[in-house]
């Protein structure tokens, strides 16, 4: 409960000398006089506590769901030439190649068409 919603009690209740402590201790008051009872306030903080639980999921959810949206349905090819070797490695996504080489999909997208790490050429088909 909030501390104006604890006031209120006290006033509708006709408690005095509320008006200068706090939430904690005017919670205290309220449960001594038979106003509030413990297990409401334990099933309130229950209540918080679950919702801030929710919260961090619905974080961790958002994430994952950030992620996918950038796997593509319909993906495209990549060629990679190793210049040093002379060997052009065909995958059939940008998401396999970076798992190959050890890097992230976007990197073919930045380096379309050109040399990269002074070693391979990068061409994304379709």
């Amino acid at each position: 409960m909030k501390l104006q919603e604890l006031r209120d009690l006290l006033k509708q209740q006709n408690i005095k000398g509320g008006s200068y402590l706090n939430k904690p201790e005017l919670i205290s008051l309220l449960i001594e006089k038979g106003v509030l009872d413990s297990n409401l306030l334990e099933q309130k903080e229950q209540a918080k506590r679950e919702r801030e639980e929710m919260k961090k999921l619905r974080a961790e959810h958002d994430d994952r769901y950030k992620k996918l949206i950038s796997i593509r349905n319909q993906p495209k090819r990549v060629e990679i030439l190793d210049r040093e070797r002379g060997e052009i490695a065909t995958y059939p996504s940008m998401y396999k190649a970076g798992q190959a080489f050890g890097f992230r999909a976007t990197v073919m997208l930045r380096n379309n068409g050109k040399l990269w790490k002074n070693r391979y050429e990068i061409k994304v088909c379709d």
